[in-house]
Parts: C-alpha cells; structure tokens; sequence
C-alpha cells in the first residue's frame, strides 16, 4: 500500500509513539514513552476490549492481530489466546514485539498490509485497533475485510476500531466537502511520501473516517452477519473510540 511508506518511518523513527500517538508521548516530548507505561496501556486496553467482546461472543482459539506494531496489545492477547497470528508491515516494530511477547504461541508476520499470509479459515477472532483509521481510502479497508473474512473461521468474530460519521442532514453537500478535503490530504500525502523516500521530513499519520451506512453496508456485501457498533470509553487514557463486530457465518465456506 501507498501508506507504507510512513510506517515504515515511524517503525523507524519513534515505534512507540507510531502506536499509541499520545500528545507529548513522542520522543522528545514532555513525557516520552517509555517501555513499562507503553506496554501497561495495552493491558490496560486489553481489558476494555475484552468486556465488550466476551459479551458479543469470542472464540479463544486463535487470533489474528491486524496492525500489532510494537506488541502493545500482542502481549496480553497472548494470555488469552491459544494461537496468535500477529501481521504489520514494518519490520522495526515486529522485531521489538517479537524481543517482548517470546510467546512460542504467538506468530508474527511482515506483510505488504493487504494480504494476509493464513490459509482460509484459519483464526476464530480478529482484532484491529487504529489500524483501518489510517487507510488511504473506503476501498482499501474493503479490500482487507475480504481478506479478513477469508482467512476467518465459519463462526468467528472480528472486533475492529473505525471511526464513524452519520450525516444528520444536507447529506450530498457535507459528503461533497468531505470528499473534496480527503483529495487534498491524497495530494499532500502523495507529495510527502515522495520526500520521506528521499530521506527528507517526517512521516505523517493520515486520518480516515467511515460512514455509518458504508459501514453496514460493506460488511454485510462481504458476508458478515450479526453486525453491531459500539462506541465506548477506554480507561488508559479515557478517550471515546468506535468499534466494528460481526460474525463469519457458520455456512459460508
């Protein structure tokens, strides 16, 4: 994908705050991450995740991690799972998971961040946090949920972070200038992945946001049944955030 570029820089750059983009987290900053309160977040979230997946329904047989960076959430979802597959396309950012979750259930993946390198049906659950936020466009978030509901087990589950909008009126002007605004971020980001290609400025962190009806509408195209968002509150650091789950129905193949 396009937005590779940047991850890659972040992996590099600063890994943690790539993860968990806390205002004065970064290095240099006023509070700089480190290690110990990095990875008491994903506990901490793990939690959260956990009281609102459990109640929905959760197989904890094997769980794909769409977008585990530095293991922040790799580690605890370890505890939980038989198997975790965990996939990133940053190489930097595995190679520190893989020093801090030496779990011999837990398999990490470099990926191209499309493809998803499991047979079909393979994994009972998936979790994706502030991955699908970072997106270029709706397609692509489209394109990984066929491949998220290929590599999903008839019966399986998936609970993923993407923020959502509902127009409340004038629908076609509001979406006419939000489209008109992500154009231009595809120009400026397309100009700054040309210059972190030669080594010059800092990588960015797009922002992507999802229309409530796109959202039920592409799940249920795709084949997910039992769709539900929930929006709820994380004590790590108190912010709000959406999440997506549906299920793999037991008779598609």
């Amino acid at each position: 994908m396009k937005s590779n570029v940047e991850w890659e820089q972040w992996g590099r750059d600063d890994p943690l705050y790539g993860v968990a983009a806390w205002p004065g987290r970064e290095k240099g900053g006023v509070n700089p991450w480190s290690e110990e309160d990095f990875f008491a977040t994903g506990a901490a979230d793990w939690k959260d995740y956990l009281a609102q997946w459990e109640p929905y329904g959760l197989d904890a047989t094997c769980c794909l991690e769409i977008g585990c960076g530095a293991g922040r959430l790799t580690k605890w979802l370890a505890e939980y799972f038989e198997r975790v597959h965990a996939v990133d396309i940053s190489k930097d950012v595995v190679d520190i998971a893989r020093r801090h979750v030496p779990d011999d259930s837990v398999t990490f993946h470099v990926t191209d961040g499309l493809a998803l390198p499991l047979p079909d049906s393979t994994v009972s659950a998936v979790l994706s946090t502030f991955v699908f936020q970072h997106f270029d466009s709706p397609a692509i978030a489209r394109e990984y949920l066929v491949e998220i509901g290929r590599v999903m087990r008839p019966g399986g589950s998936l609970m993923i972070q993407m923020p959502i909008y509902e127009w409340a009126g004038m629908r076609r002007l509001f979406r006419g200038m939000y489209e008109a605004q992500r154009s231009f971020g595809t120009v400026r980001a397309t100009v700054r992945r040309l210059l972190i290609r030669r080594g010059i400025g800092s990588p960015i962190m797009r922002g992507l946001k999802y229309e409530v009806s796109w959202v039920l509408t592409t799940f249920s195209a795709i084949g997910f049944e039992n769709i539900e968002i929930r929006t709820f509150q994380v004590r790590s650091n108190g912010d709000w955030h959406s999440f997506i789950f549906a299920r793999k129905p037991d008779d598609i193949d």
